[in-house]
């Protein structure tokens, strides 16, 4: 109180007495708060501003105090329940517009931005409508200050909204001075309801600012902030220019719901014009808020329609969620209480609203849609939103090759919006534009030229189809891992395909979605379209097939939305339309294979007219001239189109695929009977050269599959083969040769596995026919060739799953007994059991006579009856060997048909055929079958021979892989030929390389004479192992071999060496280690001669002799000159009963 009489300065003590007094306030109950306090705490305060004639001079510290101090009295002031006395209220708030209203000018920015926000929090605790306890504020007298024209707070009013909107946007940012301001808008805005004229003149002030704000801040724009703002907006425009509000007052014209009410409004005089205003010679006082005219209102619009819809578009766009939902709010606002006052703000508005309905977040999209379903109460809308389907539809080609991504998307969220909406209420307007009446065959062709698909990633130009197609014959990538394995459920998403003129991924989803949209609220009246479609892709797949494949894919989205909307089994028309386009898409891939010869026509008339002159000349002068021109080169262009028109072939194939998978999900177990044709279409898609459409293919298997009703794309495969084999066969002919044809076995064998191998044992002969008829096509015939090897394999692999026959497995015991070293006793204790056998054996043939023998009459007196006949006849006979499976038939067929084809012309096929009788060595052989292999084997040994002195490595290796294949499964057999006929070859070709001077094997892992030492290696391996041969050739082996023991060379050779130096040892120890020892030096004397200083052998040799002892194997020096042999001592330690 002492220094209340004194005027505040920077350095005086009033700013922290107030703080303090505000934080003792603080403190106080509620209760506490009486007039009496109240009066008593302001007291002082007022006293000091009394001191001050102008209160925007007073220090900023003071204020900020000042402010929050009566922030805190107001907020308790107004609550006690006399209220709030109107002449404190009056002066504080003209006060606190006073103090701050004028700042700004020469003053730091940051201390006048605390000291605004102070003030605005002041007076909203001053102005913002509050109900507690039966206490209202403001009290009507409050009101009553600020209503009308000539109200004694309405310049206070005034200065309130410009100092709210100049602190809307705060330099620097500052967000609570702002979101402060925007509220206090809102809240200023309130005391002016119901005042048209004073709201028509801040309209144009508030809703600019805010705009500004809006747009200016952009991305920086916080959510709730931003929301604040559009509620300023809505408030403004909606309390000025509302229908109602306007129609009273005569600026708009009144409805009427019957002519009854038409009559009574004629009658009052409703129906006149309203007035314009006419200029008056009178001399009479401005006024300044003049009454609403239709001039003003035409103006007011013209500039909301520019200002609001950039508001709008930024709003929706906004990353806030409050945000969009406050632009739902503003636009269902304008809708609902001025579309007949702004009538050109309708389509924005209404654009926003369908655009948000298919928002990602949950709580906007369900606003809009429930306000946008209240507004389609209103019939006056349906025009406007055909209005707008039919700009969207007509503008979205321009849009597109535009290449503006993000309009495009808000264009196809717009369609797809309106239509949903549509479909809801009922509407048939989609159902006309897609039904006969909706001149498809105008807008079609504009359609399908802007969704031209892009080339599809990783497609190249420079892929040879017929190079790619042999590749994947005998590779395994046709069909994926998962596929064969049958595990998890079918992918339910194809790869993407990028539009031509849309880069954005999301656009063109939203393009797909659009057209499922309009599928499902076209219902059946869409198939109409659908079937326009289809037939033109059908139609044009060859002139322009980037049209044939765009149609195919709206054919497949239209055709997904329309079965969209039934949840239980298709209507009959949709049903019939699937079975329909499956057929057409069938039938397209049919005449693919027929018209591969327009691949290289052109038809283009500016070519054949390219060296006609568009012009009239006369004279030789003039034609010589036109005849010097030099030619437009049209070959790069010609070039560019040939690749284009293989892409979008490519394409088309793709989308084919997806579509008979779309057909399938619609028909169900009913596509069963399709599946006579559509399998084989799909099934070659898998042998396809381009990686997307494989791709396609594996999904729409198991798509269809599953739709079927299947258990998996096996099961599939195996109900259906016989109609895949039949189609195969035809294929196969002069007529409808196709090279997918074998590709198509290869995938269904590698598919379903040793299951299906009996099924297709009729097609071999076929195939060896072909092979026939077009063995000089190299790629027709490496198809074919790995058909075979593909059923080879899978046998191979079954027949590795099992143990071999009991016969073959005493076979080879019997084969193994010659490589053992002699065992004395080991051969004693044998014979002891097959003495004792063989006893056993004769007693029980003896009492088998016995119980032979008739009792009763013998000789011709004896009576047999036919069936004992026919029972001794059986038991005399001998029991032979089973008979063959059908696979050991097909593997016997197969290998008996192959050797023809190891002379042929092409190294390839030679090599093919080569690993073909490899892998079928095994299943014959384990299973039994030698007397089916090995006379093969005989007829086509000098054929394999004469392919070991083949001058193609690669050859030489697939028949150095057939020899090691017989050493290995029946070698007992072939063990004089192998000694021979094939290891002098073998060493041959070892010492034709000059392995050891070139040092050939050094150079690297992926050369072809890598590969044949190893094919070598592997062959001496198991001649080694399992061929008893003389001990000659094993020396030989153990000499030509040492080279590849070089711990220089590569780690592959390396081990393939220490293999086989390891069979060695197994069959001739003593030798082998001779052999090593005088390789590296340590065996001297005779032995000198096989010394090779330039090998460095000692690690491997090391780890050879180490396998059969324990511990490091340490090589002596040892003088070989006069061996002496120790004598043999055989003990006899079985004993024999010889009764």
């Amino acid at each position: 109180m002492s220094i209340s009489t004194q005027p505040p300065t920077t350095a005086s003590r009033h700013a922290g007495l107030l703080t303090t007094l505000a934080s003792i306030v603080r403190t106080l109950p509620t209760a506490a708060f009486t007039p009496g306090l109240i009066n008593y705490l302001i007291f002082p305060l007022t006293t000091t501003l009394r001191q001050t004639a102008n209160p925007a001079a007073l220090p900023d510290a003071f204020l900020e105090a000042a402010f929050r101090l009566l922030s805190l009295v107001v907020s308790h002031w107004r609550a006690i329940p006399a209220g709030m006395d109107p002449a404190a209220w009056e002066q504080l708030w003209r006060f606190t517009v006073s103090a701050v209203g004028q700042r700004g000018k020469g003053k730091d920015r940051a201390a006048g931005q605390e000291v605004q926000l102070d003030a605005l929090g002041l007076l909203s605790m001053l102005l913002e409508p509050h109900t507690e306890a039966g206490v209202v504020h403001p009290t009507p007298a409050m009101r009553r200050a600020t209503s009308g024209p000539k109200a004694s707070l309405m310049p206070t009013l005034f200065q309130s909204i410009t100092l709210a909107v100049d602190c809307a946007v705060p330099s620097p940012p500052h967000p609570a001075l702002q979101r402060a301001a925007v509220h206090l808008v809102r809240t200023l805005l309130g005391y002016l309801a119901g005042q048209s004229a004073v709201l028509a003149s801040v309209l144009p002030g508030i809703v600019s600012a805010m705009a500004k704000d809006i747009l200016g801040l952009g991305k920086a724009l916080k959510g709730d902030v931003g929301a604040e703002m559009a509620g300023a907006i809505q408030d403004v425009v909606t309390e000025t220019l509302d229908d109602n509000a306007l129609r009273r007052l005569g600026v708009l014209r009144p409805q009427f719901n019957d002519l009854s009410e038409l009559g009574e409004g004629w009658e009052r005089g409703d129906m006149a014009e309203p007035p314009s205003p006419t200029p008056s010679s009178t001399s009479k006082p401005v006024d300044p808020f003049p009454p609403l005219t239709a001039s003003y209102l035409e103006f007011t619009g013209a500039r909301l329609q520019s200002t609001i819809p950039p508001v709008l578009a930024a709003l929706t766009g906004h990353n806030s969620d409050l945000a969009r939902r406050a632009a739902v709010s503003l636009a269902y606002a304008l809708i609902d209480q001025c579309h007949e006052a702004l009538p050109r703000l309708l389509p924005t508005a209404l654009t926003t609203l369908l655009l948000l309905s298919q928002d990602d977040f949950d709580p906007v999209r369900d606003d809009a849609l429930s306000k946008i379903h209240r507004l389609l109460r209103k019939e006056e809308l349906d025009g406007a939103l055909l209005d707008l389907l039919s700009s969207a539809i007509n503008g979205l080609p321009r849009l597109i090759r535009s290449a503006n991504d993000i309009k495009v998307t808000d264009a196809a969220r717009l369609v797809t919006a309106i239509a949903n909406v549509t479909s809801t209420q009922g509407s048939r307007a989609i159902a006309q534009l897609l039904g006969p009446g909706g001149n498809v065959e105008r807008w079609a062709w504009a359609l399908l030229d802007c969704l031209e698909l892009d080339r599809p990633r990783g497609w190249s130009s420079g892929v040879n189809p017929a190079h790619r197609t042999a590749e994947l014959g005998w590779g395994g990538s046709m069909v994926p891992n998962k596929m064969i394995e049958g595990t998890g459920a079918p992918e339910s998403s194809y790869p993407h395909l990028q539009l031509r003129y849309v880069e954005a991924e999301a656009s063109a989803r939203a393009l797909a979605s659009m057209l499922e949209a309009l599928g499902a609220a076209g219902g059946e009246a869409g198939l109409y379209s659908i079937d326009y479609f289809i037939r033109f892709a059908k139609a044009h797949r060859l002139r322009e097939p980037a049209k044939a494949a765009s149609a195919v894919w709206v054919v497949q989205r239209l055709l997904a939305g329309v079965a969209s909307t039934h949840d239980g089994k298709a209507p009959r028309a949709v049903r019939k339309m699937a079975r329909q386009v499956a057929r057409t898409l069938v039938a397209m891939d049919d005449d693919e294979d027929e018209d591969v010869e327009w691949d290289g026509e052109t038809d283009d008339p500016a070519d054949a007219e390219a060296l006609v002159p568009v012009e009239r000349a006369r004279g030789l002068d003039e034609i010589t001239t036109l005849l010097d021109r030099t030619p437009r080169n049209s070959s790069a262009a010609a070039e560019t189109a040939r690749l284009q028109a293989t892409a979008q072939r490519v394409l088309l194939s793709a989308l084919s695929l997806s579509t008979l998978a779309e057909c399938a999900s619609i028909l169900g177990r009913d596509f069963r009977p399709l599946l006579l044709h559509a399998l084989y279409a799909i099934l070659a898609a898998l042998s396809s050269p381009h990686d997307l459409v494989r791709s396609y293919a594996g999904i729409s298997l198991e798509r269809v599959a599953h739709e079927s009703g299947y258990a998996s794309s096996q099961n599939l495969v195996l109900d259906n083969v016989d109609y895949v084999v039949n189609v195969v066969s035809q294929r196969l002919t002069y007529h409808r040769l196709s090279p997918h044809a074998p590709l198509v076995l290869i995938a269904m064998i590698r598919l379903v596995g040793a299951p299906i191998v009996p099924l297709v044992h009729d097609v071999v002969d076929e195939i060896f026919d072909a092979l026939d008829d077009f063995h000089g096509y190299a790629a027709l015939a490496s198809a074919l060739l790995a058909v075979l090897t593909t059923l080879i394999d899978v046998m191979a692999a079954d027949t590795a799953a099992s143990e071999p026959t009991d016969e073959r497995a005493a076979a080879r015991a019997e084969a193994r007994r010659f490589l053992d070293p002699p065992n004395p006793q080991h051969d004693f204790g044998n014979f002891g059991k097959w003495y004792k056998a063989q006893g056993e054996m004769a007693r029980t043939e003896q009492e088998d006579i016995i119980e032979r023998v008739t009792r009763g009459p013998l000789g011709k007196y004896a009576e047999v009856s036919k069936e004992e006949e026919e029972e001794k006849i059986d038991e005399d006979q001998p029991d032979g060997p089973p008979p063959p499976t059908r696979s050991q038939e097909v593997a016997a067929q197969i290998l008996a048909k192959a050797g023809y084809y190891l002379s042929h012309a092409s190294p390839f096929l030679r090599a093919r055929v080569l690993g073909l009788i490899a892998r079928a060595i095994p299943v014959l052989a384990q299973a039994g079958r030698e007397g089916d292999l090995l006379p093969v084997i005989d007829g086509a040994w000098p054929a394999i021979m004469a392919r070991l002195d083949d001058g193609v490595p690669y050859v030489v290796s697939e028949a150095a892989a057939v020899v090691a294949s017989l050493c290995e499964y029946v070698g007992e057999y072939v063990s004089r030929r192998v000694a021979d006929d094939a290891w002098p070859r073998m060493s041959r070709i070892l010492r034709t390389t000059k392995m050891i001077e070139a040092k050939t094997s050094l150079k690297g892992a992926y050369t072809v004479a890598h590969r044949l030492y190893i094919a070598l290696m592997a062959t001496a391996k198991f001649v080694a192992a399992e061929v008893p041969v003389k001990e000659g050739l094993l020396w030989d082996m153990m000499l030509a071999f040492r080279p590849f023991l070089d711990r220089r060379g590569e780690s592959e050779i390396q081990d393939c060496a220490v293999e086989l130096y390891s069979a060695l040892r197994a069959r001739d120890g003593d030798a082998l280690w001779v052999v090593l020892g005088a390789t590296q030096g340590s065996v001297g004397g005779m032995w000198a001669f096989l010394r090779e200083e330039k090998m460095e052998i000692g690690e491997n040799a090391a780890r050879v002799l180490a396998e059969g002892e324990e511990g490091e194997f340490e090589v002596e020096e040892v003088d070989l000159g006069d061996p002496k042999e120790p004598e043999p001592e055989y003990a006899l330690d079985a004993e024999f009963d010889l009764d």
